[in-house]
């Protein structure tokens, strides 16, 4: 019985997870969002930014650096149906430094800042979220890294031709 169960599990996920493009079958993680051309986990429980990235790496992924306002509105839209406010993002800066940087360590090559931001108020804000609502949804805050926010996964979806 427990087999079955687990059977038809599987069968769900994985018709839910797939997609078609052209000749080939993009696969994301079990549980992850398909959005685009990537796979996306959304963490509600909230913790710090350095938490945030340490539990993505466990699961395989990273934060997600969105590349696009396409993405940025998307994944902004689906947190805020999962009711989560301003998710934590793969953008971060060193406190010497006021440029901020993608979880590689390469300049953010894309930025979608809220109006007025990055601001670093009161000097400690090196870490960014996405606000998922209210008139900023899909724009970037820089925020103190160790308030709690949920945060959002990226995978890569592995292709199968």
């Amino acid at each position: 019985m427990m087999f079955k169960v687990l059977l038809i599990f599987a069968a769900v996920c994985a018709s839910s997870i797939e997609a078609n493009y052209g000749q080939y079958t993009m696969h994301c993680p079990c549980g992850s969002h398909k959005i685009l051309n990537g796979c996306y986990t959304f963490m509600k429980n909230k913790v710090t930014w350095d938490k945030a990235r340490a539990d993505c790496l466990k699961r395989g992924g990273d934060l997600v650096i969105p590349t696009s306002n396409t993405e940025c509105d998307l994944l902004s839209q689906r947190a805020n149906t999962l009711g989560m406010n301003a998710p934590w993002i793969g953008a971060s800066r060193r406190r010497q430094d006021a440029k901020f940087y993608n979880t590689c360590g390469k300049a953010l090559s894309f930025k979608r800042w809220n109006s007025g931001e990055p601001n670093n108020h009161s000097n400690n804000e090196n870490c960014a979220h996405m606000y998922s609502h209210g008139s900023g949804k899909g724009k970037w805050n820089d925020v103190n890294c160790i308030r709690p926010y949920g945060y959002i996964c990226q995978f890569k979806a592995h292709r199968c031709d």
